[in-house]
């Protein structure tokens, strides 16, 4: 009976032993989740396969277009097409390509510092849709500590593209204080003011001021120059948030007409019809 009852106990004990070991490595692996998720993101075949013919391939296409776009003050850059393209693939949910994009302009050793912030703040918007979202705020970190919009060398293109990463980035974090400044720098670039008034509408609601958000939200409802798609979407979702508690998720709602809203407005712009061509073509290129 004794040994009966010493194994009885030796095989609880090992039990319980085995029990901590496993809550032990989970816990282990749990803290390194979100590294071993981007690892094995970045060790894909069709991400390493993206990577490489994306950076064989850009460069030919930008140097052709330069070429037939002689009337240009100056030519454009691959990393201003790269920075795009990434934001393109943010939007049209395929993260991964716009990791891809980010990591080659910073394996770009002729890229100055500010385009090296631009391409952590991309990586970091990818990161978020990934859900990696510790990772993603360390990309972000990176970028706006890399980014010098003072910086008088930096084109016209690049500092669009720059405010348009930094504010979608901020909005990301929830750093509305920077976004309200990113889209205010893009507003002041391009004459277009509707994301920035969105902007701040977001801020109002984060901030605890569900009434004055409203406000301006309703007002913006009736502007003109916002798409009728829009409009409708924007009066829709008042309806909605005014038949509820008086608060909204703009977490949700308003980051999306934001980005659906960028990509629309920039078509306005005369000087970026010629370059967003070249950018879908890359994109049917490099499609897979």
């Amino acid at each position: 009976m004794r040994n009966i009852f010493f194994t009885r106990t030796s095989l609880l004990l090992f039990s319980f032993a085995l029990v901590a070991s496993l809550i032990l490595v989970s816990c282990g692996q749990g803290e390194k989740s979100e590294e071993q998720r981007f690892e094995k993101l970045q060790s894909g075949i069709k991400f390493r396969s993206y990577k490489s013919i994306s950076g064989k391939g850009l460069s030919p296409l930008v140097n052709f277009y330069n070429k037939k776009s002689t009337g240009n003050s100056s030519p454009i850059q691959d990393s201003t097409v790269r920075m795009l393209l990434a934001f393109t693939w943010v939007n049209s949910g395929k993260s991964p390509w716009a990791i891809a994009e980010g990591q080659l302009i910073l394996e770009d050793k002729s890229i100055a510092q500010e385009q090296k912030g631009i391409a952590h703040l991309l990586i970091s918007l990818a990161l978020h849709q990934e859900g990696l979202f510790q990772t993603a705020k360390l990309e972000h970190a990176k970028g706006v500590q890399g980014f010098n919009e003072k910086n008088g060398a930096q084109t016209k293109e690049f500092l669009m593209i720059a405010y348009l990463t930094m504010g979608t980035s901020a909005i990301k974090s929830q750093d509305y204080a920077l976004a309200k400044h990113s889209f205010a720098g893009f507003e002041n670039l391009t004459g277009i003011y509707l994301p920035h008034r969105i902007v701040e509408i977001m801020d109002d609601f984060h901030s605890g001021r569900p009434q004055k958000g409203l406000q301006k939200a309703k007002k913006l409802s009736q502007d003109p120059n916002l798409p009728k798609e829009y409009r409708d979407l924007l009066t829709q979702t008042i309806k909605e948030v005014e038949s509820q508690t008086g608060s909204v998720d703009s977490s949700l709602f308003f980051p999306r007409l934001v980005y659906s809203l960028i990509l629309d407005q920039l078509k306005t712009i005369p000087q970026w019809k010629g370059l967003s061509k070249l950018v879908d073509q890359v994109r049917d290129r490099l499609s897979f």
